[in-house]
């Protein structure tokens, strides 16, 4: 059987806008977060986890269920 929940490590992207006198730096290019992609559906599963740890703990307790 297939693992049906992994962890995969993506770029970190910002959205910005343009609000008069406000400047917030930019990300850097190599900051990274992780997300828990369902690889039987396609999508991914919550907003994305700063630290890898907690991304692989969170995606081993959604295996767990589907065992």
């Amino acid at each position: 059987m297939t693992t049906r929940y992994v962890v995969i490590e993506v770029p970190r992207v910002e959205v910005r806008g343009l609000k008069n006198g406000i400047h917030t730096p930019q990300i850097s290019a190599d900051q990274r977060w992780f997300m828990i992609q369902d690889t039987h559906a396609g999508g991914s599963i919550g907003d994305g986890y700063e630290d890898r740890e907690a991304a692989d703990a969170e995606c081993e307790r959604l295996n767990d269920r589907f065992i």
